[in-house]
This record gives C-alpha cells, structure tokens and sequence, in this order.
C-alpha cells in the first residue's frame, strides 16, 4: 500500500506524495523471527532493510519517520486494531505485571516543525547544531557502529547522529555525549524529548504494591521494546481463538 508523506510523524514537507509499505507473508515473518539478530544494533539495521526493500526512497525521509514505519509495516502485517497482551516488570516490587494494548494505543506525535531548521546548544564547552538526521545521514553514522560495536545502546547512537559535525568528527561527538555530566546530561535528555520522544509510552498500574499514600504505583512502559518485539510478543502472548480454528470432519472409513 501507498502511505502518504504527510501522514508521517515528523508532519516534514517531503517532495515525495507517498512511502510503499507492504505487509509481510507468513513466511516472511517466520523467516524474520529465525534471522532477526539479538543485538539491538543489528535488529534496527535488520527492520531497515525490511522496510527499505518496500521502498527506496525511505533513505531521504527523517530517521524519526523511519521508526514510523517499522513499526507501521509490522502493525500492517497483523492488524490495524490487534488487541494483545504481554508483560512488564514493576521497578518498585518487581512483580510481573500483565500489560493489555491494541495497535491504536500506540500514539505517534507531531514532530515541532521549529526543529525542521536544527538549532544550536551548548554542550562539552562548545556550541553544536543539532538537527534531526535523514535516514541516509543516519546510516552513514550507523555504519561506523556496526562495523567497531564500540556501543549497542540505540539511544546514545541516535543522539550523536543529532549533531551535525558527527557527519565529521563522529568520535569527538561521541565523547561528548558519553561523558556528559551535571548540565550536559539535562541537555542531551532534552534533546532526546524534543526529536525522538515520538511515541507515548503505556500506562499501567501495579496491583501489588503502592505509594506512601496508599495508591496503586502507576509507571510508564516505553513502546520501542515492545515494537522491537512484535512479531514474537504476539506468536508468545496470543494463542489462536478456538473460533480461529476449523476442524476438518472425518469421513466415513477413515
């Protein structure tokens, strides 16, 4: 199916009017959960390239619309309106707490078209421009990580692809952003809010434990895990219906 452009989260005024994405077959998934790799700098690599086989021109989109699009394509495959469950741990007991969603729950906002032109922060005694990175820029940068897995942690990679002298000097940004301490931190947790906090995280609530008030501990699960997971916490949490099933009648003399 064709997607158009101005239904991508980040709302940026592409030249091109639309984004194939198909759904996968059944043995493409089946294909997918075999290969997909546990790195989790190599599964976003992997889901890249899934989508990307779709459609070329992925490459010139933001990266913020690429994440779109990962998880649009494995929710096209299943469902628009999936109901499924799966789980999450409470960070105050420890409880395994179930956790039920649909597809709709899933709630990509609107990129601050004040970002689309970058602006400037400072941070590790300099002044960078930070901006959001095409997904071509971003693979550039990415490259480097795949090749030396200095580090696997996607959030820090996205935020050195922020900068735009990490298209140069991507180790002097990376030092910047690893070793941030006091303001910096505050900066750099900003800079994640502004370009990546797309997605809303779930709400949910711990039957077992509560506050100093005596209410129900509530916290926030954050969706890229569960999107990361999708084809598996679906096959895992979501058994076939009986009504799914039909059973083929026996014939006389079998």
């Amino acid at each position: 199916m064709q997607l158009l452009t101005q239904q991508l989260p980040s709302g940026y005024p592409y030249s091109i009017t639309s984004i194939n994405v198909n759904p996968l077959r059944f043995a493409e998934i089946l294909e997918y959960l075999d290969q997909v790799p546990e790195s989790p700098v190599e599964k976003f690599y992997f889901d890249y390239c899934i989508v990307k086989q779709d459609d070329p021109n992925v490459d010139n989109l933001l990266l913020c619309d690429l994440d779109f699009l990962i998880f649009f394509k494995k929710g096209l495959t299943i469902s628009d309106n999936l109901n499924f469950n799966t789980t999450a741990r409470c960070p105050y007991c420890g409880a395994t707490i179930p956790v039920h969603y649909s597809l709709s729950d899933v709630t990509f906002e609107k990129l601050d078209p004040n970002l689309f032109n970058g602006l400037q922060v400072s941070i590790g005694g300099t002044t960078q421009e930070v901006r959001m990175p095409t997904v071509s820029e971003f693979m550039r940068i990415f490259s480097n990580y795949r090749r030396f897995k200095r580090i696997t942690d996607m959030k820090i990679i996205k935020l050195v692809a922020l900068f735009r002298d990490s298209m140069s000097y991507q180790q002097s940004i990376e030092k910047i952003v690893t070793s941030a301490t006091y303001d910096d931190i505050t900066t750099l947790a900003t800079l994640d809010q502004l370009f990546y906090s797309s997605v809303k995280p779930l709400k949910v609530t711990c039957t077992n434990c509560t506050d100093e008030n005596g209410n129900k501990r509530g916290m926030e699960i954050a969706l890229d895990r569960l999107i990361s997971d999708f084809f598996r916490t679906i096959i895992e949490n979501n058994r076939l219906a009986p009504s799914k099933i039909i059973f083929r009648k026996a014939s006389p003399g079998e």
